[in-house]
């Protein structure tokens, strides 16, 4: 303890060293020596070695106990808490940072103030504009302002340079941006300005002229006009700091009125400030004008923005908690796109809101950061800006305006401490609608233990494309073409036909959708000699669907008697607008569309969208692009049955599973075999949703002679007639009551298996079924359908692994027993959600096209699938398979497979707590596990499906077309209305890159028996013969397609050497990529030399022989083979 308060005292360190060197007098020199390194261990070890003893041994202080106690009652564990802590000090700019930045901002305020005063001259002779060459940050649609040869104006320095945003809240983040509030002398602006748009063709020449100055300073390194809001009257400057410290912010200087010059009450949401006679030419009395309450609020923020800052600034800093809140709710707004474009939700608004919270008591200055940001989210689900309103003025005096004015001017209302301005003026309401709903989610992830909010809330941003189920566009031509300017937007344009535009869909969509808002755009930026961009040529605009009424064809209207009702109603609708009896007696005014399959009405949308835009706005169809079907295209087929809506595939299978139904009741009454049917369990995936191309109910015919060969040498018969139309095959599981008589030997079990397979198909045939009998199972036709049943014993894979035989049984259990659960649950998924069926064939038909479905099991492909729908999060359940397979795509290219598995959830039975274990075993065990390691409930190694396939460059590759197929798939769906091919061509997304290949055998189209679904058929639509009870009905070659059969042989010549790829669905080309290194002569083994050719001399050294195997497959393949390309360069450079 001396030696610790010597060390902490100079003083007492020198007198102890003093003291001590007395005692050490007449000690030899040896003594002395090892005494004094004695004393340096014991002052230097000693120490050291207590102060950390006592450090841990020391009481926690109050503010760790405050945080603990935070942790255990606010986070589900303390991950959260030190992921948000290190993000704010991630986002949080250093010391050194801020009094850089702050230095560069005590400069330019000086550089302000020193600069010249101009004489006041009319707006339209201002000489220094005519010799800068710089253009006015206006739009070329202001209309003329007839007293502008009166209307004085000249520059002079602004009297007050005021912080606004989120400097002055405290909040600016590293990289973001300063707002600099200019205040103009009263010189610049008087009273009078505010009609009109003077003030802003004033504010407008101010920042035109400091731009002039600007471009010779050397403070900045850029000057660029942008629009705050992407409003045309406010411009601002955005200005590039050159100081080393502040470099990466960006600063925006903002010109405001003088405080005064304004009266709010002339600013009213009930006042006019636009006059006809300026705008229209036609001279109304005052009394009549009506009002201007947007125009009057762009106003109002400017002259109330120092004054409202300043307010803020004080208020913040009484709730240090609020800062830290506003600090991820920032991040949080930033990562959804609401805080950017036309009608955002700023930070400043967001700011008045928590502010308004403190006011209200509903937060509470001892509340940590999180609980602050999260009261937050639960009161913007809670409060309702739009329908209610809120202000900070429960009692207004004087010219205040009530609140119900504003709610009756304004879309959402947050009325600011003044009570004269709306300060949420700006935000839409479709923007609103989507805050309020990203908050309610927020609280929901929170609440969920099973997800990772902190990932969800922060790190993931949402694109507008993946957010959305439909995203369509509109050319802006046709909506502007006969618009006037208007008194709230006197510049006219896009923004003052769209708040109609998005009124007239919302109450034409109804409650088929949950959100409709338009695309978040950056506010435009440009050079000073530029003039302000116009207009964009298209208008984007998404909507989330509901997935109860998406399908919905009937609109219903009022009562018929309701004439005054009935004609509003037939207005609006134009001709489709028709009187209807309804079921339940009603007679009703209501509109029907036109939809007959499941992808017609998922786009019963696109119908009401295209009719809307066309009667109210003009719009014609060709003006319209409306893509969100585009992909599902791929999964119709030229082969159809008459009669039958195909649509996606989706009627089918509803027609299969239905067959299937009937079938397991047939089987559960069989009463002729020695056990009764326990159980008849799907496992094709045709079964769980996730055949491209599901059966279809047709009639199988007699072979009529012709018959089928196998063999390593021929495939078919040579012919010149059409192959055998392919007969695909649902697989199903039938298992049997417990019995304690089965054999105990594998080979036994097999042929009693058998037994009961003839037994099976007696019974079946005995009920007028057409079924043969395999040793391994039973084929049977039922409806058209063309089921194999095979019979399942439970215990068979325990025997087998007690055989010693556990790669058999490994199969075996997949087979038998994961394969029927997993086929269970995804099929309950695609009940709980109608869109995944279509999704996920939408996924398996371009790994497909890719060439790769071979190399890639399908299952890892469903649970892919799947997991876009189970683990959404931050994004909503995507209700249409164009935005699914959008998602499925960035998931596929964008993880890290080597770094992270796939956990699947299905049916809620992997929560979080089950998932820890796996993830530590995972990254324990990497380096033994395949290239995709996938876990579901029902396989908890996570190699069921994986372990041989993909490896670690297949799945590479794989995710390099998934990135393609992202960006071309995202080019596509965002493309504006008449755009050229590619972007107009959905299939380009699926064909695949054949230059990729070495050889490429060309096969003859009309000898695959599948081309009726290749990516591009040839060839008319052909039809198939309906099934129908007849003699001539025969069980057909299950499954047998010649090219697959081929490729399989071609794969077992070139096994250890090549990769054979193929599209099953169709593929008319055979794609084989030799290995970088496997043409190079390695010695010859006697064990490893099947298809192998001597290289060099001697025949010590053998290499694979390319020529034998491209004459193997022109001989395997007969008239099959049209013809085989070779990349002779690239095969020689690899030899």
């Amino acid at each position: 303890m001396e030696l610790t308060e010597a060390e902490d005292d100079p003083a007492a360190a020198t007198t102890l060293s003093g003291s001590e060197s007395s005692d050490m007098e007449g000690l030899s020199a040896e003594e002395e020596e090892a005494e004094a390194e004695g004393e340096e261990e014991a002052e230097e070890g000693a120490p050291r070695k207590r102060a950390r003893t006592a450090e841990l041994r020391r009481p926690p202080t109050a503010e760790e106990l405050i945080s603990l106690r935070q942790t255990q009652n606010l986070f589900h564990s303390n991950l959260f808490q030190l992921q948000t802590t290190e993000m704010l000090a991630e986002i949080t700019p250093s010391e050194k940072q801020a009094s850089s930045l702050s230095a560069w901002l005590s400069e330019l305020r000086q550089w302000l103030a020193a600069l010249p005063t101009r004489p006041s001259r009319p707006l339209r002779r201002q000489p220094w504009l005519q010799k800068s060459g710089l253009a006015v940050p206006l739009p070329v649609t202001l209309p003329e302002e007839p007293a502008a040869d009166q209307l004085p104006f000249g520059f002079a320095p602004p009297t007050a340079v005021t912080e606004s945003g989120a400097l002055a809240a405290g909040v600016l983040e590293r990289g973001g941006t300063v707002d600099l509030l200019l205040e103009m002398p009263p010189s610049c602006v008087q009273t009078g300005d505010i009609v009109n748009a003077r003030y802003a063709r004033k504010r407008a020449l101010y920042l035109t002229f400091l731009a002039t100055r600007l471009r010779s300073c050397e403070l900045v390194s850029s000057c660029e006009f942008t629009l705050l809001g992407s409003d045309p009257l406010r411009p601002a400057l955005l200005l590039r700091p050159s100081a080393r410290g502040a470099r990466k912010h960006s600063v925006r200087l903002l010109p405001v009125p003088p405080a005064g010059v304004f009266p709010p009450e002339r600013l009213a949401p009930t006042a006019s400030a636009v006059q006809s006679k300026w705008l229209t030419g036609e001279a109304v009395p005052p009394q009549r004008e009506a009002p201007t309450p947007r125009y009057n609020s762009a106003v109002l923020a400017d002259a109330a923005a120092v004054e409202l800052a300043d307010w803020c600034r004080r208020r913040v800093d009484e709730a240090p908690a609020a800062r830290t809140a506003l600090r991820m709710l920032a991040v949080w707004l930033r990562q959804r796109g609401l805080d950017r474009g036309a009608g955002a939700v700023d930070l400043g608004v967001l700011t008045l809101f928590v502010l308004w919270l403190f006011q209200e008591r509903r937060l509470s200055k001892l509340m940590s950061g999180y609980q602050v940001m999260r009261n937050v989210w639960v009161q913007l689900t809670k409060t309702d800006w739009a329908a209610e309103g809120i202000t900070f003025v429960a009692n207004p005096t004087g010219h205040q305006p009530a609140l119900q004015i504003f709610k009756e001017s304004f879309e959402v209302v947050l009325v600011a401490p003044s009570g004269f301005l709306n300060a949420a003026w700006s935000v839409s309401g479709a923007t609103y609608s989507r805050l309020r709903d990203e908050a309610a989610r927020a609280v929901a992830y929170l609440d969920d233990p099973d997800v990772d909010s902190f990932q969800a809330l922060f790190m993931t941003p949402l694109p507008f494309l993946e957010s959305m189920d439909h995203v369509f566009h509109i050319s802006t031509a046709p909506l502007t073409a006969d618009l006037t300017p208007s008194r709230d937007y006197p510049c006219g344009g896009l923004q003052a036909v769209l708040p109609r535009v998005l009124d007239t869909l919302r109450r034409g969509l109804t409650d088929r959708v949950l959100l409709l808002d338009t695309a978040r755009v950056p506010d435009p930026v440009w050079t000073p000699a530029e003039p302000p961009p116009a207009d964009p040529d298209s208008l984007t605009l998404g909507v989330r669907l509901s997935p109860e009424r998406l399908t919905s064809i009937v609109d219903k209207g009022p009562d018929s008697e309701s004439r005054e009702a009935s004609a509003q109603f037939r207005r609006f609708w134009g001709a489709l607008a028709g009187t209807r009896r309804f079921q339940d007696g009603s007679i009703q005014e209501a509109v029907v569309w036109r939809a007959e399959t499941l992808l017609e009405h998922r786009m019963v949308c696109r119908q009401i969208v295209a009719h809307l835009l066309q009667l109210h706005f003009r719009v014609p169809p060709s003006a319209l692009r409306y893509p969100a079907d585009g992909p599902e295209a791929l999964l119709s087929q030229t082969r159809q049955l008459p009669s039958f809506p195909y649509g996606a595939g989706e009627e089918a299978e509803l027609a299969l599973s239905a067959a299937f139904g009937r079938l397991s009741a047939v089987l559960r009454r069989l009463e002729g075999i020695p056990l009764a049917v326990a159980a008849v369990l799907a496992t094709a995936p045709a079964l769980r949703h996730a055949a491209p191309f599901p059966p279809l109910p047709e009639m199988w015919h007699a072979l009529s002679g012709r018959t089928v060969r196998e063999g390593a040498n021929q495939l078919l018969e040579r012919q010149t007639e059409l192959p055998l139309p392919y007969a695909p095959v649902c697989d199903v599981v039938v298992q049997l009551e417990i019995s304690g008589k089965w054999p105990e030997e594998p080979e036994a079990i097999r042929r009693v298996r058998s037994a009961l397979h003839l037994q099976i198909r007696e019974e079946l045939g005995g009920l007028g079924l057409i079924a043969s009998a395999r040793r391994d199972c039973v084929l049977v036709i039922y409806d058209g359908y063309l089921f194999r049943l095979c019979v399942a014993y439970p215990r068979e894979a325990a025997i087998l692994r007690l055989r010693k035989q556990p790669e058999a049984a490994a199969e075996l259990d997949r087979r038998t027993g994961q394969l029927p659960k997993l086929t269970s649950a995804l099929g309950a998924l695609q009940r709980q959600y109608p869109a995944y069926s279509a999704s996920v064939r939408l996924a398996l038909r371009w790994l497909s096209a890719q060439m790769m479905s071979d190399l890639v099991p399908d299952i890892a492909a469903e649970l892919l699938m799947a997991q876009v729908y189970i683990g959404s999060a931050p994004l909503p359940v995507p209700q249409q398979p164009s935005a699914a397979l959008l998602r499925w795509l960035r998931l596929l290219a964008h993880t890290d497979w080597r770094q992270q598995p796939l956990l699947v959830g299905l049916n809620g039975e992997l929560t979080a707590e089950q998932q820890a274990p796996l993830l530590a075993r995972f990254r324990t065990e990497r380096d033994r596990l395949p290239a995709l390691v996938v876990f579901t409930p029902y396989d908890e190694t996570g190699t069921a499906w994986t372990h041989e396939r993909p490896t670690a460059v297949v799945l590479q590759h794989v995710q390099k077309l998934a990135s393609s197929a992202h960006e071309l798939l995202t080019a596509q769906l965002n493309a504006p209305p008449a755009s050229a091919d590619p972007l107009s061509d959905w299939r380009a997304i699926f064909r695949p890159p054949l230059e990729a290949f070495d050889i490429r055998i060309r096969l003859r189209r009309k000898q695959i028996p599948r081309r009726h679904q290749a990516v591009d058929p040839a060839g008319k639509q052909s039809r198939a013969d309906p099934y129908s009870k007849l003699p001539y009905e025969a069980v057909p070659a299950a499954e047998f397609d010649p090219v697959q059969r081929l490729v399989a042989e071609l794969r077992a010549a070139a096994a250890g050497w090549a990769l054979v790829c193929h599209d099953r669905c169709g593929g008319d080309v055979i794609g084989v990529v030799v290995r970088p290194d496997a043409l190079r002569p390695r010695p010859l083994a006697a064990f490893r030399c099947e298809g192998d050719m001597p290289a060099g001399r001697g025949g010590a050294e053998v290499a694979p022989n390319v020529a034998g195997f491209v004459d193997l497959a022109r001989t395997l393949g007969g008239e099959l083979v049209e013809h085989v390309e070779l990349e002779a360069d690239r095969l020689t450079a690899m030899a």
